[in-house]
């Protein structure tokens, strides 16, 4: 299911039809919790196969963001906070950095090389964890 229909529109639409975010946050069919460096982290996914734990980082931005547009705070910071245990070290022109992998695993067809990390993923966290809405350029308060 494409997630970010619910939440894209909760962003564009500057917080508005929040009730949207109730089938990515509530349906526990999309809703994952993965365990990551020692950590359980909660976030999206697109499989509702309940055999499927993984966490879609792209899709973590998006309701940390959604919800913060939509004035429900410590469910977006809650979110924004699931990145935390993802952070991982890397390397960038000769410089230490930190990235984020796009998935928590490979599960669920994520089959690729997640060590080097991706743009849209540390875009989605920085965003989040600035209360950042890119679909109307405001900040929440």
């Amino acid at each position: 299911m494409p997630l970010d229909l619910y939440t894209w529109r909760v962003l564009a639409y500057d917080g508005g039809r929040a009730e949207l975010l109730d089938t990515p946050d509530y349906d526990l069919r999309y809703r994952k919790t993965v365990r990551v460096n020692g950590q359980l982290a909660m976030g999206p996914f697109a499989s509702s196969d309940g055999s499927v734990t993984n966490i879609w980082l792209d899709g973590l931005g998006h309701i940390a963001c959604a919800y913060q547009a939509a004035g429900n705070k410590p469910r977006g910071w809650f979110y924004a906070n699931q990145f935390d245990p993802f952070l991982m070290e890397s390397t960038l022109g000769g410089a230490r950095t930190l990235t984020l992998p796009y998935t928590a695993n490979e599960q669920g067809g994520f089959d690729f090389d997640q060590s080097k990390g991706y743009i849209s993923v540390a875009a989605w966290y920085i965003f989040a964890k600035n209360g950042f809405n890119p679909m109307r350029l405001t900040k929440a308060e």
